[in-house]
C-alpha cells in the first residue's frame, strides 16, 4: 500500500493522490434508474425487489436522482395490509421530448413522445419516397415542424430524434449504406447530416433499420431480456433481429439479421434485389403467393375464388386456411416449410430460444404454426425437450416502430455518465 501511495504522490508531483473511488455506487445508481424506464411509477420497495439492492442504497439513489431533477414523486400508494405507511412512488421527471420518424417505402410517419414514453401526438403521410434525399428531408422537415407546432413543443425541447428506414445502416456514421427502395439515392446517404440540418446540434440522433427498430420495442418488453430471441419482420421485405444478452446484434457490415437474403433454393428462377436467386425473401413474399395462385386458380368452393389473384393478401390466405380450405392450406404449407428451413439454418449459428413474427405473417393461423413445428421436429439436432417458442405479435408495425425508436433514445439518455456522477465531479 505504501508503494502504491508513493506512486500516486509521484504522479501528482509530490501531492498525495486519493485512491480512485469504487464504481459500485455508479453501478447501483444505473440499476436503480433502469427500473423507471418502463413508464410506470415505482416505490422504493419495488426497486429493492427488482434489483436486490439494499433499501438504504435504493433510497439514497432515488434521493440523488430527485436532486438532479431526473426522478420526481408521483404521490402516495395504498397502505399495506397491516396498515403501515403509504409508500411514496417515483417516476421520470425529465421535461424533454422524443421524436421518432419512420421513412418507409409508402409511409412517412412521425410520433412525439415525452420522456416517459407517453405518446403526445403523431402524424402520417402516404407517399412514394422521392428520387432525391433532399426532397425527402424537406418533406420530413415540414411534417416535423408542423407536428411540433401543433403540440406546442420547440425544437430545443427535443432530447432526441430517431429515424427508421429500409436498408442497411452504418450506425457509427449515421448513414444509410444502401436501400433497394431508394436506389437513386446511391450508397452511404448521410442521414445524420440531414437530421442535423433540420433539428440542429442539440438532440441526440438515432438511425435504425425498420426491422431492428421494431425489435427494440419487443426487447424492451421482455421479462427476461437475456433470452436469445429472433424477431422476424415480414412486410415489404423479410428481415429480422438477433437478440442476445439484451443486445441486438449488428456485425461489422450491419448485415446480421438480413435473413431474407439467406438462399434456400439456388434453382429458383426469380432474381432477388440483392443479385442472388432463391432468397427466402422472394420465396415467402405475397408476390410469390399471387403468382402461384394465378398459375393454379382456386376451385369454386375455396373462399379465395372470390378474389382475383393480384388482390390476394396473406391475411386472406390464412383466413381461408382457418376455414380448413384444402386449397389455401396447400400454399400455407408451402410458406411454413420455407420458414421452417429458414429457422433450421438460423438455429445452426444462433439457436434462438424464442421466435417472434411481426407484420404480414403475424396473423398466421394454427395450421401454419403446427406445420412449422412439425418440420422443425424432424431436424434431429434441435432439442425436442426444449423446443423454441414461436410467438405472433399482431400489433401494427407502425406502433412497434415508434416505440422502438423511443426505446433507442431512452437507452441513449440512460447511458450518459453525467446522470450518475456527483455534480461537479
Amino acid at each position: 500500500m505504501e508503494k502504491a501511495a508513493a506512486q500516486r504522490t509521484k504522479e501528482r508531483g509530490g501531492e498525495p493522490v486519493p485512491a480512485l473511488p469504487s464504481n459500485l455506487k455508479i453501478q447501483n445508481r444505473k440499476m436503480v434508474l433502469s427500473c423507471f424506464r418502463d413508464n410506470r411509477p415505482h416505490s422504493v420497495a419495488d426497486v429493492v425487489a427488482r434489483t436486490g439492492i439494499s433499501k438504504l442504497t435504493v433510497m439514497k439513489a432515488i434521493q440523488f436522482f430527485c436532486g438532479k431533477g431526473i426522478l420526481a414523486s408521483s404521490g402516495k400508494g395504498d397502505s399495506t395490509e397491516l396498515g403501515g405507511k403509504k409508500p411514496e412512488y417515483f417516476r421520470f421527471s425529465c421535461g424533454k421530448y422524443l421524436l421518432t420518424i419512420r421513412m418507409w417505402p409508402e409511409d412517412l410517419g412521425l410520433t412525439l413522445f415525452d420522456m416517459r414514453m407517453n405518446k403526445v401526438d403523431s402524424s402520417h403521410l402516404a407517399w412514394i419516397i422521392p428520387d432525391a434525399p433532399e426532397e425527402a428531408f424537406r418533406i420530413i422537415e415540414n411534417s416535423a415542424l408542423a407536428l411540433l407546432a401543433r403540440a406546442g413543443v420547440d425544437r430545443e425541447e427535443l432530447y432526441g430524434v430517431s429515424l427508421s428506414s429500409s436498408g442497411i445502416v452504418d450506425y457509427d456514421h449515421l448513414t444509410l449504406k444502401y436501400s433497394v427502395h431508394t436506389p437513386n439515392w446511391g450508397a452511404n446517404v448521410p442521414i445524420g447530416d440531414y437530421l442535423r440540418g433540420i433539428f440542429g446540434p442539440g438532440p441526440a440522433l438515432s438511425e435504425e433499420n425498420a426491422g431492428k427498430s421494431i425489435s427494440r420495442a419487443i426487447l424492451n418488453e421482455q421479462e427476461d431480456p437475456n433470452r436469445s430471441i429472433l424477431v422476424l419482420f415480414t412486410s415489404w421485405g423479410l428481415s429480422g433481429a438477433l437478440i442476445q444478452d439484451g443486445r441486438i446484434l449488428n456485425g461489422r457490415n450491419s448485415l446480421v439479421g438480413e435473413i431474407g437474403h439467406m438462399i434456400l433454393d439456388q434453382n429458383d428462377p426469380e432474381l432477388c434485389s440483392c443479385g442472388s436467386r432463391g432468397c427466402a425473401e422472394r420465396l415467402v413474399s405475397v408476390a410469390r403467393v399471387r403468382k402461384m395462385i394465378a398459375g393454379d386458380p382456386p376451385p369454386e368452393g375455396s373462399p379465395l375464388s372470390r378474389l382475383p389473384a393480384e388482390a390476394v393478401e396473406l391475411r386472406h390466405l390464412f383466413a381461408s386456411s382457418r376455414q380448413e380450405d384444402a386449397y389455401a392450406r396447400k400454399y400455407v404449407a408451402y410458406m411454413a416449410d420455407r420458414f421452417a428451413a429458414l429457422l433450421r439454418n438460423v438455429s445452426l449459428v444462433f439457436s434462438p430460444e424464442k421466435v417472434v413474427f411481426v407484420g404480414d405473417y403475424a396473423v398466421a393461423d394454427e395450421f401454419f404454426d403446427q406445420r412449422i413445428r412439425q418440420q422443425l421436429s424432424s431436424f434431429r439436432y434441435l432439442s425436442l425437450s426444449q423446443p423454441m417458442e414461436i410467438a405472433y405479435d399482431t400489433r401494427s408495425l407502425t406502433e412497434l416502430d415508434a416505440l422502438g425508436g423511443a426505446v433507442a433514445l431512452i437507452d441513449h439518455y440512460l447511458s450518459r455518465p453525467e446522470l450518475y456522477e456527483e455534480t461537479g465531479s
